[in-house]
């Protein structure tokens, strides 16, 4: 049996500005940075989040057949 795991994230210790240089060098490599929110809830982007979330999955030990997005 599998157990779930629950991942919080605690934003309040957050350094964002240790982060700059690498977002500003992102950037300026032309990769662009923006929320679902901003991009819109739509097939399109909901495709793009799937492949996303299936990509980084893929190096989850045991984590089995990732679902198809249909």
């Amino acid at each position: 049996m599998i157990e779930s795991v629950k991942l919080q994230l605690d934003d309040t210790s957050f350094k964002g500005a240790a982060f700059q240089p690498y977002l500003e060098r992102c950037k300026q490599s032309g990769l662009h940075f923006t929320t679902v929110a901003d991009a819109g809830a739509g097939f399109d982007t909901n495709r793009m989040l799937y492949e996303l979330n299936r990509t980084c999955s893929a190096d989850i030990p045991d984590r089995g057949d990732f679902y198809q997005f249909e």
